[in-house]
């Protein structure tokens, strides 16, 4: 059995997925003072979009890092 950590916190609104609509619902909540968490299972927020992009961009972004050609 695996090791997990639990964390307990009261929020008002909880947001399942960082995706465009899940970022955008928890910005509106959290403007409007409603406490807001947003969960997410990716280390980059966007959804499937970022996800695409951050693995296209990945190898050029590497190769710059390092001062490749």
């Amino acid at each position: 059995m695996e090791d997990k950590k639990t964390l307990l916190k009261k929020y008002d609104v909880v947001v399942i997925g960082g995706g465009m609509a899940g970022i955008c619902s928890a910005l509106a909540s959290s403007r409007q003072g409603v406490k807001t968490a947003l969960i997410h299972n990716r280390p980059v927020l966007g959804g499937n979009a970022s996800f695409y992009i951050y693995r296209l961009c990945k190898p050029m972004v590497v190769r710059k890092l390092l001062c490749l050609k």
